[in-house]
């Protein structure tokens, strides 16, 4: 087994926890849900959690039944799973749930979190932190304000503080992602605020496929993949026409920054284009395979003239004006190699092309 420490992050929602019912298990009426769930915190003792059947009913359940029951936690099963698979030692797990008020919001899963934290604990992992990024009456977004509409500012704090102090004070060697439940929005949040702490970590972006509605006979239980970060279409598109502004602005460095992430993704060879400028910005070799003809002019003039225009498109007025002198000396250089031609040996000397007329020319005896 292996000795590094891994985190395990995960967003919760309805589906996390499941009733199971003879060998089978079946969902949480989601309309009733917050009531169901406060039903089996309020029945402490009565309950515990399972392995998750393979198989599953379609119809979900309305009702806890009487008595002692049986719980189960699919994905995170799952996830369980793919941990001992890929011989991974899980140290801890931190959980983000929603807590708000069952009165005001009947769909609400406001016990997952404790369930599946009892299952980890119940399994040996040593280290299980829950954090509620809404309670109350909250709402996950604020239409009144343009800023808010998708995730309020405040619900975005939390959540980059609750990961950021996780990530800081147990300071894990690998991290496990799986953001398969609860708010779309919040998934995607939590996935890109976890790559921001953890520049230096190990990340690994793990999805979890429902087994019960593969195409598997008979059908088998839920089994978690890992998924690779490829950019959306619309990503493309969006770093295309920030990189378009960036170059208007003379910002070469600065559109290849935005960019470079992109590179060897299929389909995105232009991004070749941004690199060759950023190469002409740091004054670097050109690749071989450059076709843009002003970077590798032959007139040095060319290449300094076109230094000073970026640098006024920038706005770097000091940049600009440093520039003009290198203008003038490219152009000197550009006349003088016309007519001159180094000396074979000596190569502060040159030798005028054609030759002057002799007359011309006084020599000095040594």
């Amino acid at each position: 087994m292996s000795t590094m420490t891994t985190l395990l992050i995960m967003t919760v929602g309805q589906t996390d926890v499941q009733l199971v019912v003879g060998d089978a298990r079946c969902e949480l009426s989601k309309i009733n849900c917050a009531a169901l769930h406060d039903e089996i915190e309020s029945r402490a003792g009565e309950w515990q959690v399972v392995d998750s059947p393979d198989s599953k009913l379609e119809k979900p359940v309305e009702s806890l039944p009487t008595g002692n029951f049986a719980l189960c936690s699919p994905k995170l099963d799952a996830l369980l799973e793919y941990v001992e698979k890929n011989d991974i030692s899980l140290t801890s797990a931190l959980i983000l749930e929603t807590r708000r008020n069952a009165q005001d919001f009947r769909n609400e899963p406001r016990f997952v979190g404790k369930i599946l934290a009892t299952r980890l604990c119940n399994l040996g992992i040593p280290e299980v932190r829950r954090f509620p990024y809404l309670t109350n009456q909250e709402r996950l977004e604020d239409r009144d304000e343009p800023r808010d509409a998708v995730i309020r500012r405040e619900v975005v704090n939390r959540i980059d503080g609750a990961v950021r102090d996780c990530l800081e004070t147990l300071e894990p060697d690998r991290v496990l992602v799986a953001t398969t439940g609860g708010f779309p929005a919040v998934s995607s949040l939590v996935e890109d605020i976890v790559l921001l702490h953890a520049a230096t970590t190990s990340v690994d972006l793990l999805e979890v496929a429902d087994g019960a509605k593969a195409k598997a006979n008979p059908p088998t239980r839920d089994y978690a993949v890992q998924r690779r970060r490829t950019p959306e279409p619309a990503v493309s598109y969006r770093a295309r026409r920030h990189v378009l502004d960036l170059l208007e602005k003379g910002s070469l460095l600065g559109a290849w920054g935005a960019v470079s992430h992109l590179e060897g993704v299929p389909d995105q060879e232009w991004t070749q284009v941004i690199k060759w400028l950023a190469h002409f910005a740091s004054s670097l070799p050109l690749p071989t395979g450059c076709d843009l003809a002003v970077l590798s002019h032959q007139r040095m003039a060319v290449r300094a003239a076109l230094r000073v225009e970026l640098a006024l498109r920038a706005g770097d007025i000091p940049r600009a004006v440093h520039g003009t002198v290198a203008v003038f000396e490219a152009a000197l250089w550009d006349g003088l190699n016309e007519k001159t031609t180094r000396h074979g040996t000596k190569k502060r000397l040159f030798r005028l092309n054609p030759a002057p007329d002799a007359a011309l020319v006084r020599e000095h005896d040594c």
